[in-house]
């Protein structure tokens, strides 16, 4: 073994391991069915700098973009933010009726938990889940999920 064998190995893994987190950091996490899909899911703006008072320039607004060829129509949005540990932080629950088009679908986070204190800075991830409320079907029970970091300062 030569003296630049084991820098090489180091180097490649050490390079392996960027490229994989540049691929989760610019890939969307979402898990299409054949017929629905989330197009698109981010906040803004990020890092957000919470308050205790609820003022709409110290919030964090999620974004869940469907795409266009979405079929379900009732169904239930539910976040849940999750500090670096995978403890829940704050959840949201909410049924909505979706179009068959583009739209988007805004939830406001005031970076608070679910007891009203502001959260520590960090960096916390929310997980999104679109559940079909449709019983029977084609399209019943489809379950669209991603899930996004946000940075809090």
């Amino acid at each position: 073994m030569n003296k630049y064998e084991g820098k090489l190995n180091i180097r490649s893994l050490l390079v392996m391991v960027l490229l994989v987190l540049f691929a989760l950091t610019f890939t969307s996490c979402g898990k299409p069915s054949s017929l629905n899909e989330i197009k698109k899911t981010y906040n803004f703006p990020n890092p957000f700098e919470p308050t205790s008072v609820e003022d709409s320039l110290k919030k964090t607004i999620i974004r869940v973009q469907l795409a266009n060829n979405t079929k379900i129509k009732d169904a239930n949005l539910s976040i849940e933010i999750q500090d670096s540990t995978g403890c829940d932080i704050w959840a949201f629950n909410k049924e909505i009726t979706l179009v068959e088009k583009e739209q988007n679908i805004d939830t406001e986070w005031f970076g608070k938990n679910g007891e009203g204190k502001i959260v520590s800075q960090g960096f916390y991830t929310a997980k999104i889940k679109i559940k079909s409320l449709e019983s029977n079907g084609i399209h019943g029970g489809d379950t669209l999920t991603d899930e996004i970091k946000i940075a809090v300062k």
